[in-house]
């Protein structure tokens, strides 16, 4: 095995990144942000009698773990995702080949390099979990088995990311991918075995959250391992076994993705659904598209990605209708807590699409093409806004819509009403803050990972961890920041200053001379 050869050039390539040391020094002090506002609100409960230092350190303990749980996530999807489909788009991929390497060389020096910095990243919050051993309340076998159970999630949500990326060629695609793979073991398995449970049928099939990496960390704390300690450490045999599923599977297709082979059509009634298949219907379209939009000709959306966000809005819609009648006088916040996980997987994909274009116009050229024709910047952006109201606003509109309904018809409570109205103005601030801060990123970042990475980080997850500031600001804010630099950006590349799209690769070219 040649792994060390693979791991030293991608080590070098991350200590020229600045964001491998915003990251390692990111990730306790966000982390910070987080504990302190939990450990205010346990001191204040203190004070009045009701909780004590254990309750105080527990609380601190789990709002820790699941903080870095979702980090583990984002930086499988935001640093693991792209690895080997950029290799593939750079035409790197099969220089490697013509080495002695193999396909698990690649793979495990992928997994090695990449997994070595998230878990660098990782093991910075691990003493900030230790603290809360000396308040009481969490005990060393609780830390230890939890402190396994996070590095197993980061490997298991890794090697998901290295298979998916193995697997296509666009970046946006391999994201995507992955986020869903994710869902599917992270969300899907374990709220389907506790729907089979709750519905009484047969115990077998109520093992489906052993295969999920977020049984460990639920069954971490004493109370739930007592009971069955077996569980965790089956639950933590099972999944591990999959991610290294995932990574010899990742090493069998990646020298198969080479070969020149004609591509299977399948799904044909489907396509024929979702596009039409008269003779001449695609080319109708494009030429009324064209005649709209010179951007939204050349933004014409995947009728996949039109049928996951119509299935997400029907899936959030149908699970309010079922769910809010059942609250009572409770109905708006229960419509909430039932819709965030649809909203914010919308708003995932909301920021993967916006960022797609501008990114993959930077690095093909299209545009400074784009610049020296008679298309004006307004029209770039207005081409930007129409392809993505074209698939999201219907659905996001319908899922708003039934939100509304739910909480007016079941709603008799006056605070949870609203309740109900800010969660929906915050989220339609949400999509715009996102729609004009990605496009300013995009713009900005060298790589459309990074520039996904940091809309959503700045405006999904930030807001979410300063509690004292109300997330409508943040959203004012980040669109009078993306529409400024947008604008900035946009001037200088009409007075022929490309600094902003080239100082990048001029300062990867001195430091190329330096060495």
């Amino acid at each position: 095995m040649s792994i060390l050869p693979i791991v030293e050039r991608e080590l070098r390539v991350a200590a020229r990144k600045r964001r491998t040391y915003y990251l390692r020094g990111g990730m306790p002090v966000l982390a910070l942000v987080l504990a302190l506002p939990i450990y205010i609100y346990a001191n204040a409960a203190k004070i009045f009698a009701m909780a004590s230092a254990a309750t105080t350190s527990l609380m601190i303990f789990n709002g820790l773990s699941w903080y870095a749980l979702i980090m583990s996530l984002m930086m499988a999807v935001f640093l693991a995702s792209d690895c080997l489909s950029e290799e593939r788009r750079e035409g790197t991929l099969g220089l490697l080949f013509l080495t002695d390497l193999k396909g698990y060389d690649i793979v495990l020096g992928k997994l090695m390099a990449i997994g070595l910095n998230s878990f660098y990243s990782l093991i910075a919050i691990f003493p900030m979990l230790s603290l809360c051993l000396l308040f009481g309340g969490v005990t060393g076998g609780e830390f230890w088995r939890m402190t396994l159970a996070l590095v197993n999630a980061l490997f298991c949500a890794v090697a998901a990311a290295i298979w998916v990326s193995s697997r296509h060629r666009t970046w946006h695609r391999s994201m995507a991918g992955t986020l869903a793979l994710l869902v599917l073991f992270y969300g899907v398995l374990p709220f389907t075995e506790l729907a089979i449970r709750n519905a009484g049928l047969h115990r077998a099939l109520g093992c489906l959250s052993l295969a999920s990496p977020l049984e460990p960390v639920q069954v971490a704390h004493d109370v739930a391992y007592r009971g069955v300690p077996g569980i965790y450490w089956l639950s933590l045999l099972i999944s591990n076994l999959i991610g290294w599923l995932a990574l010899w599977l990742a090493s069998r297709h990646l020298p198969r993705s080479l070969e020149n082979k004609p591509r299977v059509k399948s799904f044909t009634f489907l396509k024929m659904f979702l596009q039409g298949d008269k003779p001449g219907a695609q080319r109708q379209r494009q030429n009324r598209l064209l005649e709209i939009n010179p951007v939204l000709w050349l933004l014409e959306d995947s009728p996949w990605l039109r049928a996951t966000v119509w299935v997400l809005a029907a899936i959030g819609g149908g699970a309010m209708i079922l769910i809010t009648p059942l609250a009572g006088k409770f109905a708006g916040f229960a419509s909430y807590f039932v819709s965030f996980p649809i909203y914010f997987l919308l708003k995932i994909l909301f920021a993967v699409q916006v960022c797609r274009f501008f990114s993959e116009a930077r690095r093909n050229g299209w545009l400074e093409l784009m610049c020296c024709t008679p298309i004006t910047t307004d029209e770039m952006v207005q081409g930007q806004w129409l392809a993505l109201k074209r698939v999201f606003l219907w659905p996001v509109a319908l899922l708003f819509l039934v939100n509304v309904c739910m909480s007016t018809m079941f709603q008799t409570h006056t605070a949870g009403s609203q309740f109900g109205i800010v969660h929906l103005l915050g989220s339609a601030l949400d999509f715009i803050g996102l729609g004009w801060f990605g496009l300013a990123m995009a713009l900005s970042c060298k790589k459309p990972g990074t520039a996904t990475g940091l809309t959503i980080l700045f405006v999904l997850i930030v807001p979410m961890l300063v509690y004292c500031i109300p997330n409508v600001a943040f959203d004012v804010f980040y669109i009078a920041f993306g529409s400024a630099k947008l604008s900035h950006t946009f001037r200088l590349l009409a007075s022929g200053e490309r600094a902003p799209l080239v100082a990048v690769a001029k300062e990867d070219n001195l430091s190329a001379i330096k060495t």
